[in-house]
């Protein structure tokens, strides 16, 4: 459904619509990257080495 409104909206009659589509499209995805590779990197010390079968030291 959302994909047929992005069609329809890159498919109208203004000029610049379907390139202002992408780029939002592009910024969003990027914004969702760079949310979980940062999620991901700054994990705390204590929760990785839980995960891997020690106990935590503190």
């Amino acid at each position: 459904m959302l994909v047929l409104n992005l069609e329809v909206i890159a498919r109208s009659e203004a000029p610049g619509t379907g390139a202002l589509v992408m780029l939002v499209l592009l910024l969003v995805g990027a914004f969702v990257v760079a949310t979980i590779q940062t999620a991901s990197e700054e994990r705390p010390a204590e929760e990785t080495a839980w995960e891997g079968g020690t106990e935590p030291t503190s």
